[in-house]
């Protein structure tokens, strides 16, 4: 019976690391991985492109992976989308999952995974107390003048990331994979969205979460019991497991600027 290892990151920020070889680089060199999954925030909307090359060809192994706010810094959300997508077409072992579909593993699994975005729908949305740095550096968002656009903005953001998931999810579920990885950068609930062991205060959890996805994941887990998903996020820097339902939960990635890690290893084995 064989097994595959894949390695998990988050929040790695490859653009705040000096240096080529860092902590990441030599857990995933020590483990001997078979796959790396990456649920976003990698760098910025300068250097990303660069970065996912350099892993590339510094991991030799497929790579899965999700954006988040920050990969989007300094630059648009059009233009990475595009530049990403084109990467992950030319480069065999880069795998963008909005774009790769349903991605098969071994032992009756598979991966996919949405960017996602959080949609302000939980705690103080409507009278902002915290200002995201995200509204100033990303070329859609620092159009949006007055707050009531930029929120409806951010939610429609947000709906067609829950709207992507829900196709994915949908055909992992017609395709018979009866455990499927599921990658997204926000936390899809409150619940999810830790900080220092407790979940997000009111002035944080608007863009700390995506209600909208976490939607779309009960729905879909609740009418198929017989498949176990399992979420991947990052975006708050601390870890913690949510049981949203029996088979539906939720992990985040614990991170530190300048410091990437892996969160840990998954052992997967073939039923053959």
């Amino acid at each position: 019976m064989s097994k595959t290892k894949i390695g998990w990151a988050s929040d790695i920020h490859l653009d705040h690391v000096r240096g080529n070889k860092t902590g990441l680089h030599e857990q995933v060199e020590a483990a001997g991985l078979d796959a790396l999954f990456l649920t976003g925030d990698l760098s910025n909307g300068k250097m990303l492109s660069q970065h996912l090359l350099d892993m590339a060809g510094d991991f030799n192994i497929p790579i899965y992976f999700v954006l988040g706010n920050h990969d989007f810094y300094d630059s648009s959300l059009a233009q990475v989308r595009e530049d990403i997508a084109q990467l992950s077409e030319n480069i065999d072992c880069l795998n963008w999952l909005p774009t790769a579909g349903v991605v098969p593993l071994v032992g009756g699994s598979c991966v996919v995974g949405v960017d996602g975005w959080y949609d302000g729908r939980y705690g103080m949305a409507e009278e902002p107390v915290v200002i995201m740095n995200d509204w100033r550096v990303i070329e859609e968002l620092r159009h949006m003048t007055d707050h009531k656009t930029l929120l409806s903005g951010l939610r429609e953001i947000a709906d067609q990331e829950a709207d992507a998931a829900y196709t994915l999810l949908s055909d992992a579920v017609a395709q018979g994979f009866k455990k499927v990885f599921f990658l997204t950068h926000v936390p899809p609930w409150r619940e999810a969205a830790w900080h220092m062991m407790n979940h997000s205060e009111d002035g944080w959890a608007p863009w700390f979460t995506s209600k909208a996805t976490g939607d779309v994941l009960e729905d879909i887990a609740t009418n198929n019991p017989g498949v176990s998903f399992e979420v991947l996020t990052g975006h708050v820097h601390s870890r913690g497991v949510y049981q949203v339902l029996p088979n539906l939960s939720c992990r985040t990635a614990g991170a530190e600027y300048g410091d990437p890690k892996l969160e840990d290893i998954f052992f997967l084995k073939d039923l053959d």
